[in-house]
Order: structure tokens, then C-alpha cells, then sequence
């Protein structure tokens, strides 16, 4: 069995900066990893500074030379980016909750890309992904693609605001055969 985790980037202030603790636990959640077994392939990141950091961070916890690779379907601007510049506008107009909700009832926004399009674009990648049976394969990213996402492969039709993936949370997508065949609930160490 084959496992991606899709786990959003450690906490960040006001300007999307990494904080100080969220470097902290992006390093003990490595360490958390590797003392549960947890095996991990390589990383794959938003090119977004915070989830670079989150990377190196957790990296330097799991105490191993993983290979980070940086990838824009992740952010900067995503899979549901059309128009990052545009988008910026929709996500000042709306709460989060309201764009994700949005996105999950196919909505048209400004500068997004059509939601069942955007997940499909991952899905495929996350399914073409080139698995070693013993590891996993960790993917950093976003609240504003991991929720879209996760509604997704669930067949969501809302969000609550509860739902909302924190920093550091994590899902765990089982892979067989080259195809999505579960989605684990979230998990946190913290």
C-alpha cells in the first residue's frame, strides 16, 4: 500500500512568514515521524516560502538528506489559480470559508480555475507519482488547495469551518494502482 501525505505548511504571522514555534514543531514533527516509523520517499512543496521552511525544517528533524522539490501545483499559484493577481481580489471580497465553499459548488470566481478541473490536475500528478512500496511520499502545501482537494476525493458538497486543515495537520491518501483509493481523516502530533 502506497501513501501520500498532504500535509499543510507550520503556522505562519500576519505577513505569511513561518513563526519561530512553527519552525519548532515543523522540526519536532519530523522527529515525530521518524520515532513512529513513519518512512518518507521524498518532499514535495509550494515554492511559498513558509512551506519551503516547513520543509528544511522537518527535514532537519527526520534527520535525513530528503529530497525537496518544489512545484507550483502546490502553490504559488496552484491548481485552483488561474490569475493569482485577480484572485487575490476574490479572497479579500470573501472569507476563506466562503471561497472553499464556493470552489466545492463549482462556482465561477474571479481568477480561479474550475474546481473539478484544479483537482483533477492533482489527482493525476499525486496518481503518477512513482511509489516505493516502503515509503511515503509527502507533499507541503496550502489550506486554500488541501481543503478544495480533500472535498474532492470525499464528494464533499460544504465546508464547515471546523474542517479547515491547521498547520501541520495532515491526510494521509492511500494509492493502489496508480489510483486514489482512500482518504484517511486528518491527523496532527500537536
Amino acid at each position: 500500500m502506497n501513501k501520500l501525505i498532504l500535509m499543510r505548511h507550520a503556522e505562519k504571522n500576519n505577513n505569511g512568514e513561518i513563526t519561530k514555534k512553527g519552525m519548532i514543531e515543523a522540526f519536532d514533527l519530523g522527529k515525530k515521524f521518524k520515532a513512529e516509523g513513519i518512512k518518507i520517499q521524498f518532499i514535495r512543496t509550494s515554492p511559498i516560502e513558509r512551506c519551503k521552511k516547513t520543509a528544511l525544517e522537518f527535514v532537519k528533524g527526520y534527520n535525513s538528506n530528503l529530497e525537496i522539490i518544489e512545484d507550483n501545483y502546490l502553490g504559488d499559484p496552484g491548481v485552483y489559480i488561474k490569475d493569482d493577481k485577480v484572485a487575490i481580489k476574490t479572497f479579500e471580497k470573501y472569507s476563506l470559508i466562503e471561497v472553499l465553499n464556493k470552489q466545492i459548488e463549482n462556482q465561477e470566481l474571479d481568477g480561479f480555475e474550475n474546481f473539478i478541473t484544479g483537482s483533477k490536475k492533482l489527482e493525476s500528478k499525486i496518481s503518477k507519482e512513482q511509489y516505493n512500496n516502503e515509503k511515503n511520499i509527502l507533499y507541503i502545501s496550502h489550506d486554500a488547495i488541501i481543503n478544495p482537494f480533500i472535498s474532492y476525493l470525499n464528494k464533499a458538497n460544504t465546508l464547515n469551518e471546523c474542517e479547515i486543515v491547521n498547520f501541520l495537520e495532515f491526510f494521509e491518501i492511500v494509492i493502489e494502482n496508480n489510483l486514489i483509493k482512500e482518504v484517511k481523516p486528518k491527523k496532527s502530533f500537536f
